[in-house]
C-alpha cells in the first residue's frame, strides 16, 4: 500500500495519523513508531523491535524497574514521558 496525504502539524508539533493508515499498520494509542529522517523525507513506521528498545530503556533510566519485559507498553510510555519531563525540568534549572 503506497499512499500519501497532506496533514497539518498542530500545536505541540502533533500530527494525526489518519484512521486507514492506523488500521493498516495496527497502530493504537500507546503504540510505538520509528521516526526516520532520510534526506528530505520523514518516514514514520511501526516500531517492531520491542526487546531491543526495552534493553536501551533499561540502560537509560536510573530508577527503572528491574526489567521492562514485565510491564505494558502503556507503562513504558508513561515512564518515558515522566523521564522526559524530569530531564526538561533539570535542563531549565541550568539555563
Amino acid at each position: 500500500m503506497k499512499s500519501s496525504l497532506v496533514r497539518k502539524i498542530n500545536t505541540g508539533y502533533q500530527l494525526t495519523i489518519p484512521p486507514d493508515f492506523r488500521e493498516h499498520n495496527n497502530l493504537f494509542i500507546g503504540s510505538m513508531v520509528s521516526v526516520i529522517n532520510e534526506g528530505s523525507r520523514l518516514i514514520i513506521e511501526p516500531f517492531k523491535n520491542r526487546s531491543a528498545a526495552l534493553r536501551k530503556l533499561e540502560l537509560l533510566f536510573k530508577n527503572a524497574p528491574t526489567t521492562f519485559e514485565s510491564i505494558s507498553e502503556q507503562e513504558v510510555s508513561d515512564l518515558v514521558r515522566h523521564e522526559i519531563k524530569a530531564a526538561r525540568r533539570e535542563r531549565l534549572k541550568h539555563k
